[in-house]
């Protein structure tokens, strides 16, 4: 029947973006290394893309409106993928994508696009247990892998320069300092002692392989700093936004209509944001109001620099004002959710490497090297609005924000391989912000500065 032969349809799609989507998961799952260093290759964004087109060549013989609920839905997360996908080699020297989370940046030597590519890398080089003969060489094999994919973004950061695409002139000093402390990262996390290598029958073979191959990773990042030199610096953009970068501007457009699911154009969604931020600002007023303070907004933010709160004593504090967030929640979470994630949480400070250069932080969901959803926090940005904002961050970032969220998805075993993975930033980032308002009802910004902070 024509019913059935839809279902087909999108079971082979489905089948054709799992392959794809699952094989990072799989490797992960196994705790293997192989595939764990993306493919930043054109080569590679040719691939997704043919893989794009055909998916959507399948579900051009469907029509969703007449699938049953459940196939509906599924069909049309991979008529969202298969869209991007499809677009990647045309846009490959403005975005790439490498965390294959649809989370595209036009350069890898920034923290939110190479930055969370090497996070992992690291906690799987680090965690890596040799077990028996044969893990030596999937270790090399790794190691060889990392030292390929730095060839390729080097290969592309030039290809790039040569279109006139160059990192923002602001940017470089962070890009520089990020690659310089992952390199400094990578060198204290490959070697491995011979502890780690007591089960494998060749521990000094493989140790000294190891070394020579961390000197070719060592000589990868070297190259990468080396490219971005005042040549390079001096025929950068001045400005920031990719709208400074021949053919930016498109490609930003489009970018903004996935990550929104909608179609506004990025003025749109800039005259909507002022909007917004029109009601927030009144709101601010209100709670400035009810505080008794009488002067200006940028008067009240050097009033939050006194004992008010507002800057944190070091590190150490940024995560307790954190976590005292986080446990009251904690006391309050059953009389609203009927659900709890099988999965603990907590945060953790980021790694140093990325502090220079990573805002606020990130999520990283529950995997088999840490079960633990974790939140890894900046705990250099002693007067941030991180610091000001932590219980709203908190609530945001891990519950009833995007742990809760993810860590349930992930066990919902009603749902495909495919929709148990899904990232849709749109939803994502919505049912966070949510989640961060909801608490709000829940009575937990009865402190006015809290308040302040989820608005600020």
């Amino acid at each position: 029947s024509p019913l059935e032969q839809a279902l087909t349809l999108v079971n082979r799609a489905a089948e054709l973006a799992w392959e794809y989507q699952g094989d990072g998961l799989r490797t992960m799952e196994k705790g293997l290394l192989e595939g764990l260093c993306p493919d930043i290759s054109l080569e590679g964004a040719q691939k997704r893309a043919k893989l794009g087109h055909d998916i959507l060549d399948l579900l051009k013989q469907v029509d969703d409106e007449q699938l049953p609920h459940d196939y509906a839905l599924t069909s049309k997360l991979l008529r969202h993928y298969a869209s991007s996908w499809s677009k990647d080699a045309d846009r490959y020297w403005l975005a790439i994508d490498p965390v294959g989370a649809f989370f595209h940046g036009p350069f890898f030597q920034t923290p939110y696009t190479g930055g969370f590519v090497f996070s992992g890398l690291g906690q799987c080089l680090a965690a890596f247990q040799f077990k028996k003969d044969g893990d030596g060489e999937r270790y090399l094999a790794a190691i060889s892998d990392l030292a390929h994919m730095l060839r390729q973004v080097h290969a592309r950061t030039a290809g790039q320069a040569e279109r006139g695409i160059r990192i923002f002139k602001p940017q470089l000093p962070g890009s520089r300092s990020l690659m310089a402390g992952v390199a400094s990262q990578m060198a204290s996390v490959i070697p491995v002692d011979a502890t780690r290598l007591a089960a494998l029958s060749n521990p000094d073979v493989i140790r000294l392989a190891i070394d020579q191959r961390a000197a070719d990773v060592a000589r990868g990042f070297a190259d990468l700093i080396a490219q971005l030199d005042d040549k390079y610096e001096a025929a950068a953009p001045d400005g920031v936004g990719m709208s400074q970068l021949p053919g930016g501007a498109e490609v930003y457009a489009d970018l903004a209509a996935m990550h929104t699911t909608m179609d506004l154009t990025p003025e749109q969604v800039h005259a909507r944001g002022h909007e917004r931020m029109g009601r927030i600002e009144a709101q601010m007023a209100e709670v400035r109001a009810q505080l008794g303070f009488t002067g200006t907004a940028q008067e009240f933010a050097v009033h939050l620099r006194g004992p008010h709160g507002g800057v944190a004593k070091d590190a150490d504090d940024v995560g307790e004002r954190m976590r005292k967030n986080k446990d009251r929640l904690e006391q309050r979470y059953d009389e609203f959710f009927v659900a709890r994630s099988p999965n603990e949480y907590d945060l953790v400070r980021l790694h140093e490497s990325l502090e220079s250069t990573m805002s606020w932080g990130y999520y990283a969901n529950p995997s088999p090297l840490e079960q633990r959803g974790l939140y890894h926090y900046n705990g250099s940005k002693l007067d941030s609005l991180a610091v000001l904002g932590a219980a709203s961050l908190v609530f945001h970032e891990l519950v009833p924000g995007h742990h809760l969220h993810m860590s349930l998805q992930a066990v919902n075993n009603d749902l495909p391989p495919l929709r148990k993975n899904a990232s849709v930033n749109a939803y994502n980032e919505g049912w966070a912000e949510y989640a961060a308002t909801l608490t709000g009802e829940m009575g937990l910004y009865d402190d006015p500065y809290d308040r302040y902070g989820r608005l600020a």
